[in-house]
């Protein structure tokens, strides 16, 4: 063998050597899978805030009844009527132009609706017409009821239009209804709400 050939054939064979190192070595090198992306844990339920207690936009005239606990405002210049001894109405109030007019009606009664109906009863009307109808909160986190409905009064020639929030305490619902004539005096949702929305409990 000529020497160019013997040198030749060591550096084919030193190169092969190589190979074989560099292979090894790689196949010693731990693969690395990549990493799964991490399930979104789930983000904590956000609790929902309790409402404040609402503060009237108007001057207010507050009434509080110690023997169920709670209270509820008016428009200040709304006067109360006397309510008939032993009814469910614990408070009625109206306007100068006797509507808008508001009743407070304690009762007890197995839903909502029949709540209500009861209500309107005591007050010697009849009729109940319910348009809408939601769950909701109020200061303090008490759940409530409130509807838009109608009912009919012999005294009226019309419908009345009304609310109620109804809520319910030891057993008892405490529902507040504010109603009006549409001839006189519109039904106005924003007051309505925010005058059923002041009732609270001790």
């Amino acid at each position: 063998m000529t020497k160019s050939r013997l040198a030749v054939f060591v550096l084919i064979f030193m190169s092969l050597i190589i190979m074989l190192a560099l292979a090894g070595c790689a196949s010693e090198t731990p693969v690395t899978e990549p990493e799964a992306p991490a399930e979104d844990a789930e983000a904590p339920a956000e609790e929902e805030a309790e409402p404040e207690p609402v503060v009237p936009s108007f001057e207010a005239s507050k009434y509080v009844n110690s023997e169920f606990g709670f209270s509820v405002q008016y428009p200040a210049e709304w006067v109360e009527n006397p309510v008939t001894e032993g009814s469910t109405i614990v408070l009625y109030v109206v306007s100068e132009d006797k509507v808008p007019l508001m009743f407070v009606n304690v009762n007890e009664a197995a839903t909502f609706e029949e709540a209500l109906n009861g209500a309107i009863l005591a007050a010697e009307s009849s009729d109940v017409e319910i348009d809408s109808q939601e769950e909701i909160k109020l200061a303090g986190g008490i759940n409530a009821t409130k509807a838009i409905f109608k009912f009919k009064n012999p005294a009226a020639p019309l419908a009345l239009d009304a609310m109620a929030l109804g809520a319910q305490k030891d057993g008892k619902w405490i529902i507040v209804n504010v109603a009006t004539l549409g001839l006189i005096a519109k039904f106005d949702e924003t007051l309505f709400t925010e005058i059923v929305s002041t009732l609270s409990f001790d």
